[in-house]
């Protein structure tokens, strides 16, 4: 059971971190039609790329800038993007949950958007651990609604930090490496 939460672990904090796709999109790779393309059959082929699904969801979602969306031809498209995310998190990226608990966040799905939060954290993400530290313990201004629930609270903020000192440990560990 070790080795699979060390998998698991290791597996969220890769999708997390690792968005080279997207900044090789914006500094300078030259084919970046080339580049969508390859995304897109990581993403969509029988054993996706959840960051890659990620990273697509980026590029609708116009967090590459319009002249690179004009050289590989596509426009803004956040229905497509949340699809796009939606995959990711179903398949356990953390940062594909993130993303699309903050789109249904803004379309003010407020149980969708927890739930989504809810995943986020339990693949990884500390920030969305702290955030739901936030809603259960009633300090969000972003979901009032929520009924305050001091254990979820607790367990939240406690997941946070945990998985802060994790993510730690490993950075430290590789500046050795």
């Amino acid at each position: 059971m070790r080795k699979f939460e060390e998998a698991t672990s290791a597996y969220s904090f890769n999708c997390y971190v690792n968005e080279i796709a997207m900044k090789m999109m914006d500094e300078g790779v030259q084919n970046k039609k080339e580049l969508f393309n390859v995304l897109k059959t990581a993403c969509e082929g029988p054993n996706p790329s959840l960051v890659s699904c990620t990273d697509l969801g980026r590029m609708y979602d116009i967090q590459v800038s319009k002249e690179v969306r004009e050289k590989i031809n596509i426009s803004d498209n956040l229905p497509r993007a949340m699809r796009y995310y939606e995959r990711a998190c179903d398949g356990g990226c953390a940062a594909g949950c993130t993303l699309m608990a903050k789109h249904l966040l803004n379309k003010k799905e407020m149980d969708r958007s927890l739930e989504f939060s809810q995943k986020a954290c339990e693949y990884g993400n500390t920030r969305s651990c702290f955030f739901l530290h936030g809603v259960f313990s009633g300090k969000s201004n972003l979901m009032k609604n929520v009924p305050v629930d001091s254990e979820k609270a607790e367990y939240y903020y406690r997941k946070s930090v945990a998985d802060s000192r994790v993510l730690i440990e490993e950075e430290k560990n590789n500046i050795k490496a």
